[in-house]
């Protein structure tokens, strides 16, 4: 059975047990909720994930306590999310490398994908395509052409595989045909320095590691891999205009509870998760952080995650990939 028609048959199956959560007279929730971000405090995930639990308490009339569980790149969070009891009281936000790219690559993992039922998503974000300053390449094109002249000479930062920034820049190499120097760094902090430098060539960095080196040249962007140009840098082409329309990828976030959690909690969970992403001020953050909402219901969602498992299991066929 596909992941989505697994989700919809769980949560199916969860409406007999709804009269658990909440007992006969409440109204769900009574008490505090728990929402984890598999990563520590300061980034994106993070910061969305703390304005997103404060507007939801408003909705919910129960606080959202974030909890910051980082590790394995997302895989220790999702563990710990998954053998959560499934009352309705634990949330987690996923990006895609623990959910749909490390279980294709690692088939003993501690948990499967459909040990999450999904809520919805969350936000997408656009993965850039950067260069250091002064590399002598204004285009994608010209950067397809350099590499092409030298070879795995080019060499591109990186903070990990499988993450999903990692695998769209493979997608992307392997429908330009070209092929770089891979190196891996702890974050997106130590890449901008090693850009600056010029110890690095190229790297998939988000916008918000470095505005002010953007804006100032010294980091240029070719390019982004997302299915459209970022309403915060309009200016800047898709991998697809340039002539590449392979190489379209989104860094998606989405919200999820463990399996099991009954279908009309998942619904209450859901509307308050998209009534706090349709305020205004809350949009507006997300965009200045070029992390647009994108709220969806758990039934789209679910054939969303169906879709980018396929895709990205495609590519991990024929791309060899090493986990690190």
């Amino acid at each position: 059975m596909n992941i989505s028609r697994r989700v919809l048959a769980a949560a199916a199956l969860s409406l007999a047990a709804a009269a658990v959560v909440p007992a006969r007279g409440q109204t769900f929730p009574t008490r505090p909720l728990k929402l984890i971000v598999p990563f520590a405090p300061g980034g994106p995930m993070d910061t969305v994930g703390r304005l997103l639990a404060r507007e939801m308490e408003k909705n919910l009339g129960q606080p959202v306590v974030v909890d910051n569980q980082p590790g394995g790149g997302g895989t220790v969070a999702v563990r710990n999310a998954a053998r959560q009891p499934a009352d309705g009281y634990t949330m987690i936000m996923v990006s895609p490398a623990p959910l749909v790219v490390s279980p294709v690559l690692d088939p003993q993992l501690p948990y499967k994908p459909s040990d999450l039922a999904p809520v919805g998503q969350v936000y997408a974000a656009n993965l850039l395509l950067t260069v250091r300053g002064d590399l002598p390449a204004r285009d994608l094109r010209e950067f397809v052409a350099l590499a092409r002249a030298r070879p795995g000479k080019l060499n591109y930062a990186h903070t990990g595989a499988p993450g999903l920034s990692y695998l769209a820049m493979q997608m992307f190499k392997r429908a330009a045909g070209i092929e770089t120097l891979d190196v891996a760094y702890k974050g997106d902090g130590p890449i901008v320095i090693e850009l600056l430098a010029g110890r690095a060539d190229s790297s998939t960095i988000a916008y918000t590691s470095a505005p002010q080196q953007i804006g100032e040249g010294k980091i240029r962007m070719l390019a982004t891999f997302g299915p459209q140009r970022s309403a915060t840098l309009p200016n800047v082409p898709t991998a697809a205009e340039s002539g590449y329309p392979e190489a379209v990828a989104t860094a998606w976030v989405g919200m999820f509870m463990p399996v099991g959690t009954p279908a009309p909690v998942i619904q209450r969970i859901n509307g308050a998760m998209v009534a706090a992403l349709e305020t205004p001020a809350l949009r507006e953050r997300m965009n200045s952080l070029d992390v647009p909402a994108t709220p969806s219901s758990p039934e789209a969602f679910a054939a969303f995650l169906e879709a980018e498992t396929s895709k990205w299991a495609q590519l991990l066929k024929t791309v060899p990939i090493k986990i690190e």
